[in-house]
């Protein structure tokens, strides 16, 4: 059975999109992990980024009134009673391709985000079950989860159902963070907010598990003084929060972390991601091949 993971923050712009779709291609390109992502966010900047504009259009867009080949969808059949979700049709299967539209990374699937997802807060009210279990609910019906080694799960910036359904189907949540004070002060309330799903999970989960955070990881553009200050008291705070309870003990800040290069943006702009960046072998690849490994490492033999 596959591992889920979700990466998680409140905050914007903080790497959360950037690091699932990168760290998943490591995975299944260096690592030869067999690798889903879904894509949470209506904003679908994990969908962009692994199809193409034409692609994306075609199978999601022109779905906005009737989206079945997304995300969107595993929602609507729960709410509305509906069974129009088929993994067939709604995993994209080995999504990235090269230049010249060859599979680049042939065990990278994708299920997409659709600007519907924006619905999800008004019609979710009309579900009379376990609200943030459907999710779940669905990849167990589906048999998704025995498909892949990790599902990695992007979500919006905020709390949203969406999100809170993401945490309660997790194994592992892991939250990117910028190591600066504004981000800092918001930490806590992430974990407070968090938890409140994890108790939820805990007691309503047919396994009773409760989902466990995997740890932090950094990005920023150039570390500074500030920074060095700030990753210090995010990691005291982690330590207070063990000693409560409220953290696993593989909490922590992974020792990889991710500095945002122009390779990124660029790789961006040529429609492929860094796994499949031609080349010399940049920073960004290196760093991203190294936290694959590391998180692979920390994880496999986990569950």
């Amino acid at each position: 059975m596959g591992v889920i993971v979700t990466f998680i923050n409140r905050k914007g712009g903080v790497g959360k999109t950037t690091i699932a779709v990168n760290l998943g291609g490591y995975l299944a390109k260096t690592l030869d992990k067999k690798i889903l992502l879904i894509d949470l966010d209506a904003q679908a900047s994990a969908s962009f980024w692994m199809m193409t504009q034409d692609l994306y259009l075609k199978k999601i867009v022109d779905y906005q009134y009737n989206p079945r080949n997304s995300s969107y969808q595993i929602f609507r059949d729960a709410i509305f009673n509906e069974n129009f979700f088929n993994q067939d049709v709604g995993i994209q299967k080995s999504i990235i391709k090269d230049k010249y539209g060859n599979i680049a990374i042939p065990k990278f699937d994708l299920i997409a985000a659709n600007a519907k997802l924006d619905n999800l807060e008004r019609e979710i009210v009309n579900y009379n079950d376990l609200k943030i279990a459907i999710l779940l609910e669905a990849l167990l019906t589906h048999d998704i989860v025995d498909l892949y080694d990790y599902i990695l799960i992007d979500c919006p910036p905020n709390m949203s159902s969406a999100s809170q359904n993401a945490i309660f189907a997790s194994d592992i949540f892991i939250i990117p963070i910028i190591p600066d004070p504004l981000s800092f002060q918001g930490f806590p309330e992430l974990i407070n907010s968090a938890s409140q799903s994890l108790s939820i999970a805990e007691r309503r989960r047919d396994d009773h598990k409760k989902p466990i955070c995997g740890g932090l990881i950094l990005s920023h553009s150039r570390e500074t003084k500030t920074m060095r200050k700030t990753t210090e008291d995010i990691r005291n705070l982690i330590t207070i929060y063990k000693d409560q309870g409220v953290l696993n003990e593989i909490s922590d800040i992974f020792l990889s972390r991710i500095t945002y290069r122009t390779a990124i943006p660029d790789a961006q702009g040529q429609g492929t991601i860094l796994a499949t960046t031609s080349g010399r072998k940049t920073d960004s690849q290196t760093e991203f091949e190294d936290l694959a490994y590391e998180f692979d490492n920390k994880f496999k033999d986990l569950f």
